[in-house]
Parts: structure tokens; sequence; C-alpha cells
């Protein structure tokens, strides 16, 4: 392979790629599923030709933004509020970049430092656009890379994100109720039971007392969501979000069976929740959906499944996708977070997942440091991780040496999909199966 490959691959001949570029933008895709086109996320830079009317009509499709808010730069009360969101969208983009994925000061540096004006907008996209020569392949890719960024915490922050935590504390209000002394009425479902652990709250359930277990209510991190625009093909906001008010119950399955109605008819009477669906993945044995009260459907996921957990999702509300919750029934002695399920471990995945959509690959050192974080947060051995990540089969990391000696970690998922709409050539998509010891 050449020195740098595949990263610089991934660069060349990109005219098919600004062909399908335009069928995207002009809507003649719009039918496909995103896993079979690409997104903005996949795009390495904009047409060396693409005029001013091209860089609006390529943020009103990605981001619905009017090309009148833009072209009044801030002189309206609407424009301003724009620029404003999307300023500060560039900024935690930047952040994002240092603080999640490693990036260095030199590769987040930009010659442009706001985004306050059309001017700066752009500037920006001029700079995205892809030119022959190393240097300029750099900066372009620089651009490139917080432009795609920028568009995801933009997502992030029209959808609710940012009031996810109050959200998720009034989620867990209406349901379980923490009253103070006296006599009081409650009106919720489950009441705090007076005692914590190390999984969560403790709660019984109000009409039966036998019912008792823990529950653990969290907003999916700002940072989270923005790397769940990055890593998924369908990246969208009812994606990203999906997740995002998110309750583990941690329960005895005997007891989850008396429980899910009390749940089900909390979020269908109670809350009004839309769109709820309940997957038993490897949870529920037959005989225990059998003894199930009330008319609730469940769908049963693969026979396979490591993960067990009955899960639970529906919408809040309909007015964006900030509403959107996931919960889980978990037993007291699940194994969900052992050994290559652990959620540290599953993060280094995620991050070369991100970095190879952006840039095509990740560094080693950059790969070395997900790794240690990952230990020092599960207390897994490097060892034991790096056999996770690249070494067992089907292992999701491929590891490739460059002529410098030196390795590049990226994600197999990322290059199959990209060998399907013939972003990357033949010969470089099979040169990539190999592992490099």
């Amino acid at each position: 392979m050449k020195e740098g490959a595949p990263v610089r691959e991934i660069y060349e001949n990109p005219e098919k790629k600004f062909a399908l570029m335009e069928s995207v933008m002009n809507g003649s895709l719009d039918s496909v599923d995103k896993e079979f086109i690409p997104t903005p996320v996949d795009f390495p830079g904009l047409p060396t030709d693409l005029t001013k009317e091209g860089f609006l009509k390529w943020i009103e499709k990605e981001t619905g933004i009017d090309p009148k808010i833009i072209l009044e730069n801030g002189k309206s009360p609407e424009s301003r509020n724009k620029y404003f969101i999307l300023n500060y969208a560039f900024q935690q983009a930047k952040n994002f970049l240092r603080d999640t994925l490693k990036y260095s000061e030199k590769e987040i540096f930009l010659e442009i430092d706001s985004i306050k004006s059309k001017e700066d907008i752009f500037n920006i996209l001029e700079k995205t656009k892809l030119v022959g020569d190393k240097e300029g392949l750099s900066q372009s890719i620089k651009y490139c890379r917080i432009v795609k960024t920028t568009i995801a915490t933009y997502e992030a922050l029209k959808n609710d994100s940012k009031l996810l935590s109050k959200i998720t504390a009034d989620f867990e209000g209406s349901l379980v109720s923490s009253p103070a002394e006296g006599d009081i009425a409650i009106d919720t479902p489950l009441v705090f039971s007076g005692k914590y652990n190390e999984v969560g709250k403790g709660f019984r359930a109000i009409n039966d007392s036998k019912i008792e277990g823990t529950i653990n209510s969290r907003a999916k991190d700002f940072e989270k969501i923005i790397l769940k625009f990055l890593t998924r093909p369908d990246s969208d906001a009812k994606t990203a979000l999906k997740d995002g008010i998110a309750s583990r119950v941690t329960v005895e399955k005997d007891q989850a069976v008396k429980l899910l109605p009390i749940l089900y008819e909390w979020l269908t009477k109670t809350i009004k929740a839309t769109d709820i669906k309940i997957e038993n993945k490897s949870f529920f044995s037959t005989a225990q959906i059998k003894k199930m009260v009330g008319n609730i459907k469940i769908s049963n996921g693969s026979k396979n499944e490591k993960f067990q957990a009955l899960v639970i999702t529906g919408k809040l509300h309909d007015d964006s996708y900030g509403g959107q919750f996931e919960m889980q029934l978990v037993d007291p002695d699940n194994k969900n977070e052992e050994g290559g399920m652990h959620h540290a471990i599953y993060d280094v995945k995620k991050f070369v997942n991100a970095r190879t959509r952006l840039d095509g690959g990740c560094p080693e050192d950059v790969f070395e440091e997900f790794v240690k974080d990952a230990h020092i947060k599960s207390g897994i051995s490097i060892k034991e991780i790096k056999n996770e990540l690249i070494e067992e089969h089907d292992a999701p990391i491929i590891k490739k040496r460059k002529k410098n000696g030196k390795c590049i970690y990226i994600t197999d998922k990322v290059y199959r999909r990209w060998h399907n709409f013939k972003w990357v050539e033949e010969s470089l998509f099979k040169d990539i199966q190999g592992v490099c010891k």
C-alpha cells in the first residue's frame, strides 16, 4: 500500500463522489435508505466548481436552513438567532473533536475562528474544496472535518438535546415519587424506598410492595449524541436521539412480569407516550410472557442476543425528537457490561468509527489513548481490550501497517459500506481486509 493509505486513497478521483452528491442534493435519492447512500459525514469535501448558490443549496439540504436567513447576515431577529446557534455549534464541534475524538490543536486550528456572517460560511466551505497538492489536501480534510461535525452538533442542538437533563428528571419524577414526611397524596405508580445502591435508586410499587427494584435514569450526554450522528450511516435526529432519555430498571424477572403492566399503563395513560415498542432481548422466557397481565405486544430480539434486557422505547411528545425515551428492564445478575460488552470498550469502537468516517482512519497513537482510557474506566487489561477490538474473529477494527512502520486503525463496517456504493476502489477494499500483526 502507499504511505498513509487508506486515508489518502479515499480522496482520490472525487468526480464520482461529487456526481453522487448532486443526486443527493437534487432529491433523486431521497427514497433510498441512507444505509446505501452517502450522507454529509461521508463526503470528502465539496466540488471545486460549486458556487455560493450551490453552497446555499447544500446547506439547506443538509440543515434545513433557508438561504434567505443566511443572506440576511444577522440583520433580522431570525437570522441573528440562527447565526448565534450556528456559531455555538461550530465552537462545540471543535471542543468535541479535541476532547472526545482527541484531535490535536493543530488539527482543529482554523484561520476562521467563528461563524458570524455569510462571508464566514462561504470562506469555510471554500476551504473544504478538494485540491491536489499535499498541503492543500490536508487543509481540505481539516475544514471538511469541522463542517461535518458542526452539522452534527447543529442537529443535536435544534432537537432538544440541551434540555434532555430536565426532561429526564421530569420523566423519572412522574414515575417514582419521593414523599416527604407526613401524609401526602402519591400519584405515581412507584415510590422511592429510601435506599440507594451502586446501580440506582430503590423503589417499590405503590399497590404491591413486594415489587421492588432500582432505577437509574440519565440524559444522553451531548457529546454522545454528536458521536451517534457521526457513527450512524442513517445520521439524523430521530436516530441519534432514540435513547436520549434512558432509564434502567433493575428488577428480578419474576417481579418484572408484574411490573411491566404497571409501567405500560403509566406510559400509555398517565404520560400518554406514543410509538411504544417493547422488545424482549433474551430477558423473559416464553413462560413468563404467558403470565403477563394485559394486552401488551412484545417482540423478540435475536436468539443469540448476548445483551439481555427488556427494552421499551417511545416518544413523550411529537414536536421534536428530543422526547424519545428508552427503558431497559435488566436482571440484578445481568452480565451486560462484562468483557467486550463493557461500554468503555464499545466506546473505543465508536471513536474509531467516527474517525474513520471523518478522515478514513484513526492514527496509532490516538487509538492507544482510546484503549488506555477504556482500561482505566473498565479495569479490563489493555491486552484483553485489544483482543476484543482487533484480534477476535469478526473483530470490529482492522489494523493496517503503513510504510513508515506505524499502523492505522479503521472500522471494517465503514469501509464495507463505502465499498457498497463504490466509494473506494476494489483494490483498496481488498487490501484493507488483511490484518497487520
